[in-house]
């Protein structure tokens, strides 16, 4: 086998992990290693795979070559949540002559016009509704790594019981691979 390529089962359990938005370690193990295995001891084997050289470089290459193919950024996703939550009202609307008037959007610029989700045309006038694309964007950054949650994890977990599981674990390994 060659030395930089990953088993079968690493390589599985690092595309489940990309494949995440939520980017779950625990879940992605415990798809490719079993279901019963204890979370505890998920947690303690996925982020030890997550450590792992070959693992790592795996998932780094991924994601440099998915954030490549979508032209998407750290100063991108940045961008875009700043636009986002500078969109203002009276980008959208002018007051004349005492009267609320929606702008020509064909003269507005992208930047502007990306934030409206909805325009209706209500029987009091027109409604705009903006956009609140900002959760898309956070889980897009976080899917390329760029945002990362804090997760307390409380568990009992003895000693016997992760000698266990790592047994278990290691005879499924042998027996897959």
């Amino acid at each position: 086998m060659d030395k930089n390529k990953l088993s079968g089962k690493h390589k599985k359990f690092a595309d489940l992990y990309l494949k995440d938005p939520q980017r779950n370690a625990r879940k992605a193990y415990k798809a490719v290693y079993g279901a019963q295995i204890k979370d505890s001891t998920a947690d303690v084997n996925a982020s030890k795979l997550l450590k792992d050289t070959k693992v790592s470089e795996y998932i780094e290459a991924k994601e440099k070559k998915a954030t490549e193919e979508v032209e998407v950024s750290v100063t991108w996703v940045k961008t875009k949540l700043k636009r986002f939550s500078e969109a203002k009202i009276t980008d959208y609307f002018e007051i004349k002559n005492g009267g609320i008037y929606l702008k020509d959007l064909h003269n507005l610029p992208s930047e502007i016009v990306d934030c409206i989700q909805e325009i209706q045309q209500t029987k009091d006038g027109i409604k705009i509704k903006l956009v609140d694309k900002k959760s898309s964007v956070v889980d897009l950054g976080r899917h390329l790594g760029m945002f990362s949650d804090n997760v307390n994890i409380k568990g009992n977990l003895t000693l016997e019981d992760y000698i266990l599981d790592l047994e278990k674990e290691e005879k499924s390994t042998k027996e897959n691979d």
